[in-house]
């Protein structure tokens, strides 16, 4: 919807960034993109990584690990606001558009005993090593 009202202002001559300012929620390498060119003003993403979580609290469900000590109600910030900075970051790892070989075994806590609480951000995803193809 955002790339539509970005073309809608286009056409009447209007640049985005410089003239109207324009956000979304979108991981997108075309939203990414826009981030760092300025045509997006703010973006928010994220929320495509709340299945992964899910099954990581399967798995350690599954290996006899309950999340009660999470609390009652797990609640974790599944969204990013990007900068330019993080989003020529997300690009970099993620931006070819190819289906990645994500390594979601830091998040377990059946395979890391030490961790006190799920480390579930995505900011965690774009520190990570190198990506995997």
């Amino acid at each position: 919807m955002t790339f539509g009202a970005m073309e809608a202002a286009q056409a009447q001559g209007l640049v985005a960034g410089r003239d109207l300012l324009f956000s979304g929620i979108n991981t997108s390498a075309e939203a990414m993109q826009a981030v760092v060119d300025g045509r997006l003003a703010a973006l928010s993403g994220g929320h495509f990584l709340c299945g992964a979580w899910a099954l990581v609290l399967l798995h350690d469900h599954h290996r006899g690990l309950d999340f009660m000590s999470e609390g009652l109600e797990l609640q974790r910030p599944m969204f990013m606001l990007f900068d330019a900075p993080q989003a020529r970051r997300f690009l970099q790892r993620f931006g070819d558009g190819q289906a990645l070989a994500l390594d979601f075994r830091p998040y377990s806590k059946a395979l890391n005993p030490g961790l006190k609480r799920y480390p579930f951000q995505l900011e965690g995803l774009l520190k990570a090593g190198s990506r995997s193809e």
